[in-house]
Parts: structure tokens; sequence; C-alpha cells
């Protein structure tokens, strides 16, 4: 009809058409104060297919009433109500009731929205339509019940929480992998630094990407070996110094010298064991204490130990002899030397002492300074006769039984002052080693009978007893010089006892000794006797009981000493028994004879 084509020219179906697009479904056109529904299809000419639009349109349209609404509602499963002018034109079965508060409603909300219409909720919304001539104010209105719209929006809400779920997992996923790919490296950086704390060197981070945390790890590698090589470089030199430090701690305890060190401030920091049994204290008591308080005594001029040697900061080097106090009370000589301990750049780091028990030096000067005393003594003894005598007879002359009693007396002397002389040489001798012994085999019956026979004509108002069987095996000794220790014991016997006691000389077998059967050859007396702490003294050089310069018995000292050097160089040996008052006994321990001693008869 005219009406129709009035309102479909230059719609916008048409032009849709036209451009080759599909209409819109449903769409409305407003004719003759009433609604159509457009609906359409272009045309193509089989000459114009390769245009690129149609050349022509095919609209059909229906009137959009009652029984349109309710097609429509039913398709689109919503309800449709149309109005023109704020009228209802035509609606959906089921919103014709309530339309016209529906379409008021949506009047106050504007286009869409949620609407309360009687006790039910509803969602609308309107969309405008536009017609031809005479037809204004048009509006399409799509409803929903809310429950439906609560349904879609729950579906929604749904379909959003999973796909923010599943993102959620994807995420996870993706952080997983990227802290498993940074974090790990870092575990194992971790771990090796852990096992780097522990001791372990040799550890690999085994950390080989090309990011800064692969820097990191060949780094931390490259620190772990060379930190590796300068432990392998300190531990050598640990092991060298403790091997040095071995070294000098054995050193400094195998010394016979004490050996102490301080250090600036003068405190104790070495005692070796030497200083100990020199102190008297051990090292656990001395360490850390001042020197003052470690070295007590007296040194020259009344002054401290530790005045005398110098302060702990000194440069100088000091010898000085000491009397150091023991711990025990006793007073030690002792030789000192103390110098300074510097290092490198000559900067004083202490004091070391050393310091020497020189008292069996100070008892040999004593004993010297003794025997030089008693030579010049027992020199001048025969000398002093011989002096006189001769000088009487220088005088004057004298009768001639004057005369021979003055010359036995200057050849007594004289004879005395050779025995003097030779036993001085004697022991010189033997000292030095320049005398030999020559052993061979003696009768000690013979020379035992010898002897005596010779002190019985050079002291005629003594008694002498011989006590050595004629059965007795040979000895392997010199004959000279066992003679001469006889004389020194025979001469002692007789000096020491005074009041003419009886002296006697016995021999024996007396089993074996460490080269063979051994004889013990005895001298006797009844003299004064030896005090027992010094019966073991006795063969000392230069020792006599009394050293007094009142003494009543004089001597040089050698002697017994040479006794005992003859004895030792003929593989014997030497004792002595004694009890003051009831006099002395020495032994002589000689080797039999070789032949005897290998089993010949």
């Amino acid at each position: 009809s005219d009406a129709f084509l009035s309102a479909v020219s230059g719609s916008r179906a048409v032009d849709d058409l036209l451009t080759g697009q599909a209409p819109r479904a449903g769409e409305l056109l407003g004719m003759d104060a009433t609604f159509v529904a457009v609906g359409g299809v272009a045309l193509n000419s089989q000459r114009a297919r390769a245009e690129p639009a149609p050349v022509a349109a095919v609209l059909t349209g229906r009137l959009a009433d009652p029984a349109w609404a309710a097609v429509a509602g039913q398709r689109l499963r919503l309800g449709v109500v149309v109005t023109m002018d704020g009228r209802v034109s035509s609606a959906s079965p089921a919103l014709r009731r309530d339309s016209p508060s529906l379409v008021s409603a949506l009047q106050r909300i504007g286009g869409r929205g949620r609407v309360r219409v009687g006790e039910g909720g509803l969602y609308a919304a309107s969309s405008r339509i536009t017609g031809g001539p005479g037809v204004t104010g048009g509006r399409t209105v799509a409803v929903s019940q809310a429950r439906s719209l609560a349904n879609v929006e729950r579906a929604g809400a749904q379909r959003l929480f999973l796909a923010a779920l599943l993102g959620a997992l994807l995420a996870g996923l993706v952080a997983v992998a990227v802290s498993h790919r940074l974090v790990a490296p870092i575990r194992r950086l971790t771990a090796a630094a852990a096992a780097v704390r522990e001791g372990d060197l040799d550890v690999d981070t085994a950390v080989d990407s090309q990011d800064e945390v692969g820097v990191l790890g060949r780094t931390f590698n490259e620190m772990t070996v060379s930190l590796s090589a300068q432990s392998a470089q300190l531990r050598q030199a640990a092991m060298a110094q403790a091997r040095l430090r071995g070294r000098l701690e054995a050193l400094t305890s195998s010394m016979s010298d004490a050996l102490v060190a301080v250090d600036v401030h003068g405190m104790v920091i070495t005692f070796n064991p030497a200083a100990e049994r020199l102190v008297g204290r051990s090292l656990g008591e001395v360490l850390g204490l001042p020197l003052e308080v470690v070295l007590v005594g007296v040194a020259p001029h009344g002054r401290p130990p530790v005045v005398a040697l110098g302060a702990a900061s000194s440069p100088d080097s000091v010898a000085v002899q000491l009397l150091l106090r023991r711990s025990d009370g006793q007073l030690v000589p002792t030789a000192a030397t103390a110098a300074p301990v510097t290092d490198d750049s000559g900067t004083t780091l202490g004091r070391v002492l050393v310091l020497r028990d020189v008292t069996r030096e100070a008892e040999v000067e004593r004993m010297k300074s003794q025997f030089l005393a008693n030579v010049s003594h027992e020199l001048r003894t025969p000398l002093t006769p011989i002096k006189g005598y001769a000088e009487i007879l220088a005088r004057r002359d004298h009768d001639p039984g004057a005369t021979r009693r003055f010359a036995g007396e200057i050849l007594s002397s004289s004879r005395r002052l050779e025995r003097i002389v030779r036993m001085i040489v004697e022991f010189a001798a033997l000292d030095s080693g320049a005398k030999e012994l020559h052993p061979e085999p003696v009768a000690l019956d013979e020379l035992v009978a010898d002897l005596l026979a010779r002190w019985e004509r050079a002291a005629p108002g003594r008694e002498f007893h011989q006590r050595v069987p004629s059965s007795l095996p040979a000895v392997e000794v010199d004959p000279a010089m066992l003679r001469r220790c006889l004389d020194e014991l025979v001469d002692n016997a007789v000096k020491f006892s005074p009041g003419g006691q009886p002296v006697s000389v016995s021999a024996e077998l007396d089993g074996e000794g460490a080269s063979g059967p051994m004889v013990r050859l005895s001298v006797r007396d009844r003299g004064v006797g030896i005090e027992a702490s010094t019966a073991g003294q006795v063969f000392g050089d230069f020792y006599q009981a009394d050293g007094s310069a009142t003494r009543h018995f004089g001597g040089l000292g050698l002697g017994l000493a040479l006794v005992r050097r003859i004895v030792d160089g003929l593989g014997g040996d030497t004792t002595v028994e004694s009890e003051p008052g009831a006099g002395s006994a020495f032994h002589l321990f000689l080797p039999v004879e070789a032949a005897v001693r290998d089993g010949d008869p």
C-alpha cells in the first residue's frame, strides 16, 4: 500500500539490504498511527553478480499488533510491549494487564532497569522507534522476569568465576615455573654457602644460567676455588709452623740449661723443664708472672737478679753470675745471660734468659783453690826442714854424727817432696791420657809381701798384716801402678790411724764382674773413719774430709782420686766401707788374668 511504501522508503532496513547487510530482526516502522515489523531480502541479477552491492530489495511487513507481540515474545523468550505516545499499542499476553504500569515505570527510570510491577520484579529495556509521518514517541520494550535475569547474572558470575579461577591456576602454574627457574639456583647458592660455612670449600653451586644468578653462581664458584687454594696454603703454613714449633719445643725441652723468655712487659711466656728444675717451680705456676717474682736471689753488689739482667725492653745483652734462691730456700750458683728479642724491623719484643746451674763448677773451683792452698802447704812442709838443715850445714862444720842426722832429715823431706811432685805429675798424666797402663798377670801375694816389707821398714812401730792366699789366681794389672795404689791406701791407713793401730791387706776371689771373675784387694785400718754422708765422695778430685786450714792431717786430696783413675783404667772398681771411730776398709776390684777368664789351666 501507499502507506507501507511511504514508511519503508528511506528506512534503515532498505539501506541495510541495498548495502548487502541483513536487516535487524524485529525492526519496527511507524505507519498510520501504528507499527509494522519489517523483513526483506536483497536481489542480485545474473549479470550483476560481480557487483559489490545488490541492485534491488524485496521488503515485507506485518502489523505489530498483539498477535505479533505474542509470537515475538515466544520466539525471544521475553515479554514485548510496543507503545506510541505513552500509550500501549500492543503487548505480549502476559504483560497486557501490567503494561500501563510498566510503561509508566520505564518513563521514571529511563531506558532500562529493574521495575516492580504488582508483586513481582521485572527487568525492562526500551528502544525508540522511528517511523513515517505522524508517528512519534514510539518505543519497543523488552521485559524479562527478575528471577530469570538473576539466573542469567548468576550464570554470568559463575562463568566469570570459572574464568578467574582458571586464570589463577594458569597464573599459579606460571608463577611456579618462574619461581622454580629463579628460586632453585638461589637455593643451590644458599646450600653452597652453608657448606662453605661448615668448611667444605670444594662445593659447586651447579648454576650455569646466563642471567645475573648464573653470573653470581660462577663468581661464587671462583671464590670457593680461591678460598680452597688459600686454605690449603694456610694449612701447609700452619703445619710448617707446627713442625717448627715442635722442633723448638723439643730443643728447649732437651736443653740442659734453663731457658726463660719474657714479653716486653716482663711477664714470663716461656719456661723450659731445665728452668723448672733450677727454680723449683712448674710452668703452670710461673706463666704470666712478673720475672722479679720468679727469679729471686742475689746478684753482684747486692742487686736483685732482675736488675742485674736488665729491663725487659732493654736492647743490651748481659752476662752475670747470680745466686738464685729456689722455692725450697736453697741458694744455687747460676751463670746467667740475657739478650733482647727483636722482630725484622728491630722492635724489641721481649727478652730471653739462659741460666745454667754452676754448682758443680763452683765446687770444682773451690776444690782447685783448696788444692792450690794444700799444694802450697804440702810443698812448704818438706822444704822447710830441707832449707833449715841445709843452712845449718852451710854455716859451720859439725861433727859427723850431727851431719849425718841433718843429712837424713834433708833426705827424708826430699823424698816426701818427691812423692808430692810425682803424685801431681801422675794425676795430670792420667787425667790427660798421656800415661798409658800396661796390664800383665801379677801374683798378688808376692806384690803385697814386698809392699808391706817396705812399709815395715818405713814405719817400724806399726803392725802390718797380710791375708793374701798363694792359691789366689793372678790378676791382670799394671804392677807399678797397682803398687802406687796400694802405697796410697797404706799411707792413708797409717796417717789416719794414730796410736799405732795395725793395718791389714787382704785379697779374695769375689765372683763375676762385668769382664769376668774379679779379685777383691782390701786395705783396712782402725783409724778415725769417715762419715757415711761423705764416704761416697772420697774418690773425687781434690776431696778432703777436712778441708779447713786447721785440719789435723795433711795431703793434697788427690791420692784416692789417683787410685780410682788407675783402677778404672785396669777395668776394675773401687768402693769404701767406713764407720766413724771404727776405721775404714778400701776395696779394689781387679780382673783376674786372661787365661783364667778364658778357662785355660
